[in-house]
């Protein structure tokens, strides 16, 4: 008999944050960006295998932690918004409506983006509102953007 190390439901219910970025330490250390991208996946398919699902906030481009995040999530996310992908606005104005769209279609109902504005606050409905074009904002709003998003993600 299988040992089983994860319960199938031990996490239902619970929304795991996941907080990650890059770390000029890591060569120091004896690792790589590699190593980390692995411990991103395996901490997210995890929580997703014990019916979990995920919050995290970051970036969808360049490709990076989001895009593995994604891609657990299509393997063993159990039913709808198995992930909530939280950007804060400099990061989705930085983007087109195409784009974003894309990246939308991309996820599918295995999850949902949140668009947030400076202040933090959730933005409904911004494919349909926002401009074809990217719009980025200047670098004072951004890091008051940046701030409100990890707020924000402490109230979810």
């Amino acid at each position: 008999m299988a040992t089983e190390l994860i319960p199938r439901n031990a996490l239902q219910g619970v929304r795991v944050g996941l907080s990650v970025s890059g770390s000029d330490d890591l060569d120091r250390l004896g690792l790589s960006q590699a190593h980390a991208e692995l411990a991103v996946g395996e901490l997210a398919r995890a929580v997703l295998v014990a019916g979990g699902s995920l919050v995290y906030g970051g970036r969808v481009k360049p490709s990076g932690f989001t895009q593995i995040l994604m891609h657990e999530v299509r393997r063993y996310g159990n039913g709808q918004e198995a992930i909530t992908l939280c950007l804060a606005a400099p990061e989705h104005r930085k983007l087109s409506r195409h784009e974003l769209d894309n990246f939308d279609r991309e996820l599918g109902t295995k999850g949902r983006f949140v668009y947030l504005d400076v202040a933090g606050h959730e933005i409904g409905r911004l494919l349909r509102s926002k401009a074809e074009d990217p719009d980025p904002i200047p670098d004072d709003e951004a890091m008051q953007a940046y701030s409100s998003l990890r707020s924000y993600m402490g109230t979810i």
